[in-house]
């Protein structure tokens, strides 16, 4: 039986390579952003996560299994943010954090703002997030169209120009959002969860702690208290959220210290948000309000 599934997946991804298109996979809607830059017309480009869902919390249905089983490839984020994908009967699984310049990755730490405390716990690991900075999403480039040419040599030239095409476009697109955040450089914030710090790093924006590090990970009442005391020190101008995951705590924070909440989204999936570019505006300009 594994056998015949195995011979079954082979033939599927001969067959849409050596047709006029093929079709790949990604877990996340950015994921599919970042392929349909590069492979354009010349693939079909699915996302396992709906719009508005975590990646964090997602399980997989018997529809995402049919679909990576079509699929030349599966797509991926990294450790800590779609484990759930690595159980999937793909063809090839390419994981794009393993793209990136190891130098240029950051760590996520529980009690950031608490890290120096010997009576915490301390976690650290990489932060999976990279998709939010457009210059390691352009660092990353020249490997993922290694990848997709050895994937699918028939359509590489397309790939290669598409690239650095896309490239190009990711220099303009952090220069036009770095002139657009110009006055809010230098300003403190606190985020509901590490979803946005390879951005607001990127762009120069200090994020003075995280409401909770972990999904489902809600903090105590001393941590907030402490959190609140790094804020007022900081001078914090806002609180940030996203749609993906729960927010009570970090609205409970943002009353208790009095400063506003602000929603962003680092996956995107909706009307304005279903391109690459288009879901970095969309945040930047949020954070341009929030931040003036």
């Amino acid at each position: 039986m594994r056998l015949l599934i195995a011979i079954v997946m082979n033939l599927t991804v001969l067959g849409s390579v050596a047709g006029q298109q093929v079709t790949y996979v990604a877990t996340l809607q950015p994921f599919k952003f970042i392929l349909e830059e590069i492979a354009g017309p010349r693939a079909r480009v699915h996302a396992l996560l709906p719009p508005g869902a975590s990646p964090h919390t997602h399980h997989p249905r018997p529809s995402d299994v049919r679909v990576v089983q079509k699929g030349a490839a599966l797509f991926t984020g990294g450790q800590g943010l779609d484990d759930w994908a690595r159980d999937l009967p793909h063809s090839r699984l390419v994981t794009l954090l393993e793209l990136v310049p190891k130098d240029s990755l950051l760590h996520i730490t529980a009690h950031e703002h608490e890290a120096a405390n010997a009576d915490h716990d301390t976690h650290a690991g990489v932060d999976p997030h990279f998709w939010t900075d457009p210059l390691l999403v352009r660092a990353l480039v020249p490997a993922l169209v290694d990848s997709l040419c050895h994937m699918d040599p028939a359509g590489c030239a397309q790939y290669r120009a598409n690239g650095a095409a896309f490239s190009r476009t990711l220099d303009s697109l952090t220069l036009g959002i770095a002139a657009a955040l110009r006055t809010a450089r230098g300003a403190s914030v606190v985020l509901a969860h590490p979803f946005f710090n390879y951005f607001l790093h990127r762009f120069g924006i200090e994020v003075v702690g995280t409401v909770e590090v972990a999904a489902g990970s809600e903090p105590s009442a001393r941590d907030l208290q402490r959190l609140m005391t790094s804020m007022r020190a900081r001078g914090v101008k806002a609180i940030f959220t996203h749609p993906q995951l729960p927010d009570r705590a970090a609205r409970v924070l943002a009353e208790a210290a009095g400063i506003p909440v602000y929603q962003l989204d680092p996956i995107g999936g909706a009307e304005g948000r279903a391109r690459y570019g288009e879901l970095l505006w969309y945040n930047a300009r949020i954070l341009a309000r929030a931040l003036q």
